[in-house]
């Protein structure tokens, strides 16, 4: 009995590794096929609503919804990309406003605990520095077409799948 459990524990492992594996090996046509799948499910009610309350045929009310979804995913993204922007342009002043308030603490730390905050730290934490050096090393690129580049949407398997 206990041999059974042993050999069945174990070929579940190995399953799983394996599945593991080719489900890795596989990841450029699984991918493709998770995105048209969950597309399709998104414009499903857009593409119902367009053909019984308009008259439109499938073909026109799919293409109109697949508009209608990638105009929103650009706004969306858009958005995000202007909040993004300023608050990046702000990062002086957030920065600014956080060391302030890290120096208050630390300093009510030290009164309150009798306990000198340069004791935790072998030097001195600047956390404006730290911010600024973080936020001046990357590049933010907010357009359109570099996110769909970037998450392997330039595929024509993609854009297949989903018209399918």
């Amino acid at each position: 009995m206990f041999k059974k459990t042993i050999a069945f524990n174990t070929n579940n492992f190995l399953f799983l590794i394996l599945l593991v594996f080719v489900l890795h090996i596989l990841k450029p046509l699984i991918v493709p096929l998770l995105f048209a799948i969950l597309l399709s499910i998104l414009i499903f009610p857009i593409v119902t609503f367009l053909e019984y309350k308009f008259r439109f045929n499938r073909a026109i009310a799919a293409i109109s919804s697949i508009m209608i979804l990638l105009i929103i995913i650009f706004l969306l993204f858009s958005f995000i990309g202007f909040q993004l922007s300023e608050v990046i342009s702000k990062s002086e002043l957030y920065a600014h406003k956080l060391e302030e308030m890290y120096n208050t603490y630390a300093k009510e730390f030290e009164s309150t605990f009798n306990f000198s905050i340069s004791d935790l730290t072998h030097n001195s934490i600047n956390i404006g520095k730290t911010l600024k050096d973080n936020f001046s090393h990357h590049e933010f690129y907010w357009s359109f077409w570099w996110i769909f580049e970037r998450f392997g949407f330039n595929s024509y398997l993609y854009v297949f799948l989903f018209v399918l």
